[in-house]
């Protein structure tokens, strides 16, 4: 006999807890299944003894009144325990370190400080301003992209005139922008952006289009650390979700999924069936075929050999005993040539905060480093050949670190360990261990995404795989967007 839902969620990372919440928080009878018994996705954890390492992601941004995360905080009536930084992040090359000042000004004057240029200011002006007129128009308009005629009526009001404007930096890269502030010959400066642009949208200068890498490369100015880890807000959002009466499954994978006239069915690893009126999926497009049927099946189909790519992590996780007062939680490390085994000449460390005992006991920290690497490379490799790549990238990723940390060298460091796109399939579920959604580009930018509304009725998508794509603010607003469709049904 199977259980019925008003919906069922499907992934309890941030996309899905926000969905589920907020149904919940609407008096809807919700699902909420998770394959791992871990929450959070990517956004997850695991314990060595007193230490918690995130798995993946590690900052957290989108948090203001008018963006994803604080609406949502304000909508549920909850608070995340968070920091905001002063210094949204410090990169250490060679040159030295260039400081990511989360004030605007001095930013921009450290900027000026590595790569003058007389137009400099003007580049990152604009940058913020684009960034703040997109928050504008996404945060009043749960309907776009339309889906149906209604949607475009929603849209066709005065106040989104000024968002026209923005059109042309969805198909532009942000070349076009170097080149208009002349700052594109400066080849210290574009692989510094370079750089920054591959850890926030995944591409590079040349694809990336202009409006995104406005967001990505923004974000320094507003990252927020998380105490406890990347996974408390996602705890305190299915908090709020089961003391709302949402019904929470963790460790039970769903198998398969069917549509039966105006009802969505469900088949799980626990031999469960259950059923629901909107089923909201935010498992990769990538994974979709192999639990879907039939017309459902063609559909993620097509949509998962269209969007054919996404990247791998190849991580480094590691206890380091010091009571060093470090000036912020977030580094960007380049490196000379390209990481091993990797497509990037740069890793992002996260460091806890002293005062972060939820991560660490007093006197210690955890570290957790991830750069990009080819899924496939490490999903084809024989076990012998396996082992010896991740050993070689682990050893030189160490290296760097302890070169770039002079003072953190001699520290005794526990637990060292490294994670590979094997690791992510394993542990996530995600085919192949993709991570960080479809990266955006102006050949895949984010209107061209899988859209939330498919074209089957009651069957919704949302995660790093569909509109607005990857980063925790996106997947949600895409959820955010989701529920509000239901809700206006």
């Amino acid at each position: 006999m199977s259980q019925h839902f008003d919906s069922i969620v499907i992934g309890a990372g941030y996309a899905g807890a926000a969905a589920a919440a907020l149904l919940a928080n609407n008096a809807k009878d919700t699902l909420l299944i998770e394959a791992h018994y871990a929450l959070g996705g990517c956004a997850s954890f695991f314990r060595r003894k007193h230490f918690f390492f995130d798995s993946g992601a590690t900052t957290l941004s989108g948090v203001l009144p008018n963006q994803p995360l604080g609406q949502l905080q304000k909508q549920l009536g909850i608070s995340f325990q968070l920091s905001h930084l002063p210094i949204g992040m410090i990169i250490k090359s060679k040159q030295g370190d260039i400081i990511r000042y989360a004030d605007k000004n001095q930013w921009i004057q450290e900027c000026n400080t590595h790569f003058p240029h007389p137009q400099q200011a003007d580049f990152w002006n604009e940058l913020y301003r684009l960034e703040k007129k997109v928050w504008d128009i996404v945060a009043n308009n749960p309907f776009f992209p339309p889906a149906t005629a209604t949607d475009i009526f929603r849209l066709a009001k005065p106040s989104n005139l000024k968002g026209i404007t923005l059109l042309k930096g969805i198909i532009s890269p942000l070349d076009a922008l170097l080149k208009h502030y002349r700052l594109h010959d400066n080849p210290q400066f574009r692989r510094f952006i370079d750089e920054q642009l591959i850890i926030s949208t995944q591409s590079y200068a040349d694809t990336a289009p202009y409006i995104t890498s406005a967001m990505g490369l923004t974000y320094p100015s507003q990252t927020y650390y998380p105490y406890g880890g990347i996974v408390q807000p996602v705890k305190v959002i299915i908090n709020s979700f089961t003391d709302n009466g949402g019904t929470l499954r963790t460790n039970e994978a769903v198998t398969a999924i069917h549509k039966q006239k105006n009802t969505w069915l469900i088949h799980t690893s626990k031999g469960k069936t259950f059923t629901a009126k909107n089923l909201i999926s935010s498992i990769p497009v990538w994974n979709m075929p192999s639990i879907t049927h039939d017309e459902v099946r063609q559909y993620y189909h097509k949509k998962a050999k269209r969007f054919d790519f996404s990247w791998g992590a190849f991580m480094v996780y590691f206890a380091i005993e010091t009571k060093e007062s470090l000036p912020t939680a977030y580094y960007q490390i380049h490196t000379e040539e390209i990481i091993p085994h990797c497509q990037s000449r740069s890793f992002f460390a996260t460091i806890s905060l002293s005062d972060d005992t939820g991560k660490a006991p007093a006197g210690w920290k955890t570290v957790t480093i991830s750069t990009h690497t080819l899924t496939r490379h490490w999903m084809e490799m024989n076990d012998h050949d396996y082992h010896h790549a991740k050993h070689q990238t682990l050893e030189y990723i160490m290296q760097h670190f302890d070169k770039h940390f002079p003072q953190l060298r001699h520290c005794k460091k526990e637990w060292i360990n490294a994670a590979t796109p094997r690791t992510f399939s394993h542990y996530t579920h995600r085919l192949n261990g993709n991570v960080g959604g479809i990266p955006h580009s102006i050949k895949q930018n984010f209107l061209t995404l899988p859209h939330n509304v498919t074209p089957f009725k009651g069957l919704y998508h949302i995660g790093d795989s569909a509109f607005p794509g990857q980063g925790t603010p996106s997947v949600v607003l895409g959820a955010s967007n989701v529920v509000q469709r239901i809700l206006q049904e």
